[in-house]
C-alpha cells in the first residue's frame, strides 16, 4: 500500500527546500505529510565548508528585498554564513555602443529609502551570496522541521501516474482523511509515485520544483513555450586590483555580443556574468589566466567596434595574447574597477534559454521556479521569481488549509496562478526584450536607447 502524503515536493534545490521549510513551519498546516523527494546527496551541501580560507564559488545569485523578505519570514536568512554575503547599494549600467547610462541607488527607491532612514543607515538595493550558502541554509531550515517534512535524498522520481485515469475522477472530490491520521479516504485520484528506493507514494498535491525538464510537467501534460538563446553565460570569481576600494557597487555593460555584469562579494572580489555570443564562449575559457583577465577588463571598457576586432582576433587558429595586453592600458573613469586575477578552475559556462509552461497548476499538481519558468539572467531574477513563486503558493495552501479545503484542489491552487502567472510573464517578457534591444550595433537603434537611458537616469520616478 502505498504511503500517503499530503503535499510531495519533487526537487530538493533551493526553490523546493524553501518551500518545504515554509510548509514545515507554518502553523496553519502543521498536521500535514510533507515529502522532499531529491536526486543528488544533500549531505553535501549541508557539510559545505565556509572556511574563510576557501575561494567563493562561482554560481553566485542577487537576492531582492522581496525575496529576502520570504527568507527571513521562512527562518532561512539566520543559517546562512553572513560573512559570505555581499550587500549593494548601487547599480551601474551602460551601453556599450553609445554613452548611455543609468545609476541606481537605494537613496532613489523610495521603499528603501524610508527604511533605511527608519533604521538610520543605508539599505541595501540587494545582497549576492553564493548559491551554495543560500542551498545549505535552507536545507538546514528545513532539517528543523523534520518531525513535518521528510526528506528523501540520493532518490530517484522513476514514475508518476494516477490510481485511476483521470477521466473517471470527479475534479472537485475531496478525501475524506488527513494521510498523517491514516485512511484512503477518497485518494482514487492522487498522483503515486514509485522511487528508485523501491517506495511507492500518494500525494494529495505533487508540487514540481525539478527544474527546467521538469518530470512533474511532463507527467502534468503541462507544455511550454520557448527557446534557446545564441548566447552562453561564462561565470567566474575574480579579485579587485584595489584592495581598498569600497565593493558596494554592482556593475553592468550591455554589449551587442551580450551583457557584462560585476556583482560585488566580500573581501575585494566580485563574481563574473559574462553573456557571449556562444562560438566565443570556448576561446574565452581557453585563455591563460592572465590574458583572460586582461579581456575582460578592456571588454568592460574598449569602444565596441575595438571589443569586436579583439574578439574575433581572439577566436582566430593561432591567436596573439599579447594583443589583449596592448589593449588593457585603455582606461575610463566611468568604469569600474580594474580585476586583477580570476581565481583558479573558477571559469565555467551554461546555455541561456527562455521557457515559460502553458499553466502552472493542474488538478493535484502545481510547478514552482524553473519548473514553470526560465529567464535570461541579465537582470538577476530567475531565482527570485521563484521565491516569489513559493511565497504565494504557501500562502494558498495555508488559506485552503484555514478554510477546510482540500489543498491539492484545482480551485484552492487558483489563487496561486492567478497571482504569479501574469507578474512572472511580464517579468519574462520585458527581460527578453531588452536583451533583444540590446543585441545590436544599428546606429539609430543605438541612439534611441541612449536617449532612453539618459532619460531614466535623470528622472527619478522612472527609476
Amino acid at each position: 500500500k502505498p504511503d500517503l502524503f499530503d503535499v510531495v515536493i519533487v526537487g530538493g534545490g533551493i526553490a523546493g527546500a524553501t518551500l518545504a521549510r515554509g510548509i514545515g513551519s507554518n502553523p496553519a498546516l502543521a498536521n500535514r505529510r510533507v515529502a522532499l523527494i531529491e536526486s543528488s546527496d544533500l549531505n553535501k551541501v549541508r557539510q559545505w565548508d565556509t572556511s574563510p580560507s576557501l575561494a567563493y564559488s562561482n554560481r553566485t545569485v542577487s537576492i531582492t528585498p522581496a525575496s529576502q523578505s520570504t527568507l527571513v519570514a521562512s527562518g532561512i536568512w539566520p543559517h546562512l554564513d553572513a560573512t559570505r554575503i555581499q550587500p549593494y547599494t548601487d547599480m551601474k549600467v551602460w551601453d556599450g555602443v553609445s554613452d548611455g547610462r543609468v545609476h541606481f541607488s537605494a537613496r532613489d527607491l523610495p521603499e528603501l529609502s524610508r527604511a533605511g532612514n527608519r533604521l538610520n543607515q543605508q539599505q541595501p538595493m540587494a545582497w549576492i551570496l553564493e548559491n551554495l550558502n543560500l542551498h545549505r541554509a535552507a536545507l538546514r531550515a528545513v532539517d528543523e522541521v523534520r518531525d513535518r517534512v521528510e526528506i528523501m535524498d540520493q532518490t530517484k522520481v522513476d514514475h508518476i501516474s494516477l490510481a485511476q485515469p483521470r477521466s473517471t475522477a470527479s475534479p472537485n472530490t475531496t478525501p475524506t482523511t488527513s494521510p498523517g491520521q491514516g485512511g484512503a479516504g477518497s485518494e482514487l485520484d492522487w498522483p503515486v509515485l514509485r522511487l528508485s528506493s523501491g517506495r511507492t507514494l500518494q500525494t494529495r498535491l505533487l508540487i514540481g520544483a525539478d527544474g527546467a525538464n521538469s518530470p512533474v510537467r511532463r507527467f502534468s501534460n503541462i507544455g511550454s513555450a520557448g527557446w534557446n538563446y545564441t548566447q552562453h553565460g561564462i561565470v567566474a570569481m575574480l579579485k579587485l586590483a584595489d584592495s581598498d576600494c569600497v565593493n558596494t557597487t554592482a556593475w553592468q555593460r550591455f554589449l551587442p555580443t551580450g551583457p557584462i555584469a560585476l556583482l560585488p562579494m566580500p573581501h575585494n572580489h566580485v563574481a563574473l556574468v559574462w553573456s557571449m555570443e556562444k562560438d566565443f564562449v570556448p576561446h574565452l575559457k581557453k585563455l591563460p589566466e592572465a590574458e583572460f583577465v586582461q579581456a575582460l577588463n578592456v571588454a568592460l571598457r574598449l569602444p565596441f567596434e575595438d571589443l569586436d576586432y579583439l574578439l574575433r582576433h581572439i577566436q582566430s587558429p593561432t591567436p596573439s595574447f599579447s594583443m589583449v595586453t596592448e589593449f588593457g592600458a585603455y582606461h575610463h573613469h566611468h568604469q569600474p574597477p580594474w580585476v586583477a586575477q580570476v581565481e583558479p578552475d573558477s571559469r565555467a559556462s551554461f546555455p541561456f534559454k527562455l521557457q515559460h509552461a502553458d499553466r502552472y497548476i493542474g488538478q493535484r499538481i502545481a510547478l514552482v521556479g524553473d519548473a514553470a519558468h526560465t529567464i535570461h539572467p541579465l537582470a538577476g531574477q530567475g531565482l527570485n521569481l521563484g521565491l516569489l513563486d513559493v511565497a504565494s503558493i504557501t500562502r494558498a495552501l495555508e488559506s485552503a488549509a484555514l478554510n477546510g479545503q482540500d489543498l491539492g484542489d484545482y480551485n484552492s491552487l487558483l489563487g496561486y496562478s492567478s497571482d504569479r502567472y501574469f507578474a512572472n510573464l511580464v517579468m519574462i517578457g520585458a527581460v527578453d526584450k531588452l536583451q533583444k534591444l540590446f543585441s545590436t550595433s544599428c546606429g539609430p537603434l543605438a541612439a534611441v536607447r541612449s536617449l532612453g537611458l539618459n532619460a531614466v537616469n535623470h528622472i527619478p520616478v522612472l527609476k
